[in-house]
């Protein structure tokens, strides 16, 4: 679905919605989001589903976080799982634009990992002839005024969490491994299981390759033998 504010077409985040995120508070732009995913499953026919595991990566982990007690609505939550979260320490804009421009440096390592997968090659350049995604400046700011919080931190200690599955690549600067281990340590406390899985050699932008998204994909939900 189309994320307003990350959008391939020029949707820009309401006025409303970025002043709350101007002040560092996510939850209008998570429920703007949820609506957008409504919306898909609507059309795709899925409906009260059995079961959900909630999974959110970067920026989505925060979403993903304050989104929880609406999704608890749409049926059962037996896990949360968040990927390279990273509003989980408190920094101001240029850092967060540091660590971000630190982690895209190591993009090439990562997207090295696809040589072998032909068709996830194929699929790259055929993405580099789509729209890419669009910011306006404005929208910019808010979601890093957003990211530059411990506002994930705080949600999760508002909700009740069965499960939660934590991941990391060893290089990140974006979601650093102090932070990461105080997220752990918070879950812990809590006795909340889960899985705390680093990925050695890479960084933020792991997501971006496929035989490591298959690995964590396994290990999040519990095969610990597929662990990166």
């Amino acid at each position: 679905t189309e994320i307003p504010g990350m959008s391939r077409f020029g949707h820009g985040i309401p006025k409303a919605v970025r002043t709350e995120m101007l002040h560092g508070r996510i939850d209008a732009w998570a429920e703007l989001n949820l609506a957008y995913v409504a919306e898909a499953l609507e059309v795709g026919d899925v409906r009260h589903p059995e079961y959900m595991q909630v999974l959110g990566y970067s920026t989505g982990c925060s979403l993903a976080v304050s989104a929880l007690p609406l999704l608890g609505e749409w049926g059962p939550i037996e896990g949360l799982n968040l990927v390279e979260p990273v509003a989980i320490t408190q920094r101001n804009i240029a850092s967060l634009q540091a660590h971000n421009l630190a982690d895209w440096g190591r993009m090439p390592t990562v997207l090295a990992t696809n040589k072998s997968h032909d068709w996830v090659m194929a699929a790259r350049r055929s993405q580099r002839r789509e729209p890419s995604v669009r910011y306006s400046p404005v929208d910019l700011v808010a979601i890093g005024q957003v990211l530059s919080t411990q506002g994930l931190l705080e949600g999760l200690d508002a909700v009740e969490l069965a499960r939660c599955a934590l991941a990391r690549g060893a290089r990140s600067s974006l979601c650093r491994l102090g932070d990461y281990d105080r997220l752990d340590t918070q879950l812990a406390d809590r006795g909340v299981p889960g899985p705390t899985i680093t990925v050695d050699g890479l960084g933020h932008q792991l997501w971006h390759s496929f035989p490591i998204v298959v690995q964590l994909t396994r290990a999040m939900l519990g095969d610990l033998t597929a662990a990166a």
